[in-house]
C-alpha cells in the first residue's frame, strides 16, 4: 500500500453458500491473490483450504496460512500481524471471526502498542 500498511485478509469459510460453495471459496482465493494482499489466513475446513489454495496458485509472493479454527486463526493471527498492518477480517457468523477481531483489537493484545 502506498501508506507503509501491509493489506492481511483473516477470511473465514462462507458457510451460508452450503455444499456448493468450492466455487466461490475459489473465486475469493483468487481475488485476494489480484487485491495486493500480501498475507492471507484462511479459517475453516476444506472451504479455507479451497480458498488458501485457489490464492497460492495466482500469487507466489502471497503469503498463505490456513487455521482449523476461530482460535487457532487468532493464535496465527497474533503471530503475523505486524504494527501498522491493514487488517481486514470477514466470514459466516457461525466461523466465530467477530471474536477474533474482538481479540485483535484489544490494546496490548498483540506487539504492546495497539
Amino acid at each position: 500500500m502506498a501508506d507503509g500498511r501491509r493489506p492481511v485478509a483473516v477470511l473465514g469459510e462462507m458457510k451460508e453458500l452450503g455444499a456448493g460453495g468450492g466455487g466461490e471459496h475459489r473465486r475469493v482465493g483468487r481475488l485476494s491473490a489480484t487485491a495486493a494482499i500480501r498475507v492471507l489466513i484462511a479459517v475453516g475446513g476444506d472451504d479455507a483450504q479451497t480458498m488458501a489454495d485457489a490464492a497460492q496458485q495466482d500469487d507466489s509472493q502471497l503469503k498463505i496460512v490456513t487455521a482449523r479454527d476461530r482460535d487457532h486463526g487468532l493464535a496465527l493471527a497474533r503471530e503475523t500481524i505486524q504494527p501498522r498492518d491493514s487488517v481486514l477480517i470477514k466470514g459466516s457468523h457461525s466461523v466465530g471471526l467477530k471474536h477474533t477481531a474482538e481479540r485483535l483489537a484489544e490494546p496490548d493484545t498483540m506487539h504492546g502498542d495497539r
